[in-house]
């Protein structure tokens, strides 16, 4: 983004309401690509930027690609568990 603007209020839903809402995430810049950054390092990056910018600090638990990958899987597994559910109950009451 450039200097000076921030996306708090699409980061909040203000903008576009969804259901799980938003996850802002800092990709590796081509310059830390480059300098051989490790992902453990843009990680810590990462968090560090959404713990210490002004806008984000308050947001910074519900951002990055951590809290990303954790809600994804919590989402994945929903959908697992659902799904095979409905396929035991299909399959118990064909046997009744």
């Amino acid at each position: 983004m450039d200097a000076g603007t921030h996306a708090l209020d699409v980061l909040t839903g203000r903008v576009y309401p969804l259901k799980l809402g938003f996850i802002g995430v800092v990709n590796r810049s081509q310059r830390d690509i480059d300098a051989d950054k490790s992902m453990p390092d843009a990680l810590e990056s990462e968090a560090e930027f959404f713990k210490s910018h002004p806008q984000y600090r308050n947001i910074a638990l519900k951002n990055g690609t951590k809290h990303l990958a954790k809600t994804l899987n919590q989402v994945r597994g929903l959908s697992f568990f659902s799904t095979f559910f409905f396929a035991w109950r299909v399959f118990a009451r064909g046997y009744e």
